[in-house]
């Protein structure tokens, strides 16, 4: 349980301004994310600087040039991110820090948009991505989970009920099935989706492509030309 404890750890946000709601992090830099990168995103949002970065998206074979306003940096699910509106799209988007192999300032200033609020914006989110919808999910969590959900908090907009058997009833509201559908697949048999339908289908197909990938014995890897054989491995000139 102290695994899946610290793997439900509340979100932490690292944002001047940032409601509440979401806890302050500590700046705690594991080295997946170059500080020059880091030092480069802060300077820039003190300074509403424009910059333009280096970014790689996992559907791009290569970096593309980026330009946006840096808003806010801020921690969730163990990753760093960058809230910043997008020159491209013309919109607030959120960028993975880890993601970013440069940054350059334009010279140009920004106005940053009034009243951005980091916690409202990813309200709709379970973890990170937005999405166009409105889902009301309603979980059923098995008695072995309560401490867990007794003692933490998970999300903004949720709201438990404990059972006399001490099941957990879970209700949350989120803009897209995806990330929460990947997140209920991780805990097994000790989770249920009450609704809607389309969360327990998602749930159902992940599950079973999971079971597929795994119901074979894999297969040993392919033998490589020069492959070393019972034997082999002298080298030219060693002595016999």
């Amino acid at each position: 349980l102290e695994a899946l404890d610290a793997k439900l750890a509340p979100p932490r946000v690292s944002a001047a301004g940032a409601a509440a709601a979401l806890e302050l992090a500590t700046v705690d830099r594991s080295g997946e994310v170059p500080e020059a990168v880091f030092e480069a995103l802060e300077r820039a949002i003190g300074e509403r600087a424009v910059c333009e970065v280096e970014y790689q998206t996992l559907a791009e074979a290569r970096p593309r040039r980026r330009r946006f306003d840096p808003l806010r940096l801020f921690q969730r699910a163990e990753a760093w991110y960058l809230a910043a509106h997008c020159h491209e799209n013309e919109e607030v988007r959120i960028f993975r820090l880890d993601r970013i192999t440069a940054v350059e300032p334009t010279g140009g200033r920004f106005v940053p948009p009034e009243n951005f609020d980091l916690t409202a914006f990813l309200a709709d989110t379970w973890t990170i991505s937005k999405g166009g919808g409105r889902f009301d999910v309603e979980l059923r969590f098995a008695a072995a989970l309560r401490p867990l959900f007794e003692h933490s908090r998970h999300h903004e907009t949720e709201q438990k009920e404990f059972a006399a058997d001490g099941s957990c009833r879970y209700r949350v509201r989120v803009g897209q099935l995806e990330e929460i559908a990947r997140w209920i697949v991780g805990f097994g048999s000790a989770a249920t989706v009450i609704a809607p339908e389309a969360l327990r289908t998602a749930v159902r197909s992940l599950a079973a492509g999971t079971l597929e990938a795994n119901s074979a014995a894999p297969e040993p890897p392919p033998k490589g030309r020069g492959a070393r054989r019972p034997g082999a491995g002298r080298t030219r000139g060693t002595r016999r």
